[in-house]
């Protein structure tokens, strides 16, 4: 009797916790262990455990250098604009650098980085390479800073969360690389603040 009850309690329990998490990743909002798992899990290193999440956001860093780079030659060639030119010139060095750490760091850490930038990325590039004019440098400013917006939360979750000392050194990296990014994008007085809300 005991035995029976205990079996309906935890089938009331588990039966609606199935159909939640079958709607959760209906609409696409699936589980954060399962977001950018790259099947190896967690990787034990000498400078402390490398997460699925940990070896993603190494990516998105070095997926970001390979579009940034080129947006900040197009800003040097394309550009009349001293304060676009300016901000280029901050992604050219800004990236250099991020590109030499997270090299250097998986490397050390054994994850594989991308070569090329992603099909978004190049439709960005493809854009600003058919702009002239006013029209490059506003597409330059808002679609770079429109960019830095949306992987600033990423940078500050995972330094709060990482535990892998390589990868919370080059968090710090990025933080001060996309804020002095997004500051300098915001200065050429082009960024459209209103659809950065939307």
């Amino acid at each position: 009797m005991i035995v029976l009850g205990l079996a309906t309690t935890v089938s009331a329990l588990l039966f609606p916790v199935k159909p939640f998490a079958e709607a959760r990743q209906g609409i696409g909002v699936a589980p954060a262990s399962a977001l950018a798992d790259d099947g190896r899990g967690v990787v034990n290193t000498a400078q402390g455990p490398l997460t699925p999440a940990d070896r993603e956001f190494m990516r998105k860093i070095a997926l970001a250098g390979l579009w940034e780079l080129p947006s900040g030659q197009l800003a040097q060639s394309r550009s009349s604009s001293p304060s676009v030119k300016e901000a280029g010139m901050h992604l050219l060095m800004g990236h250099q650098d991020l590109n030499n750490t997270v090299a250097q760091d998986a490397q050390l850490l054994n994850v594989p980085l991308p070569v090329e930038p992603n099909t978004q990325q190049k439709g960005w590039l493809a854009q600003m390479n058919a702009d002239q004019g006013q029209a490059f440098d506003r597409d330059f400013a808002n679609l770079l800073r429109s960019a830095h917006g949306k992987v600033f939360p990423l940078v500050a979750e995972t330094r709060a969360k990482t535990q892998n000392s390589l990868v919370r050194a080059l968090a710090d990296q990025a933080n001060t690389t996309v804020l002095d990014h997004i500051g300098m994008l915001e200065k050429t007085g082009l960024v459209d603040f209103p659809s950065m809300a939307k």
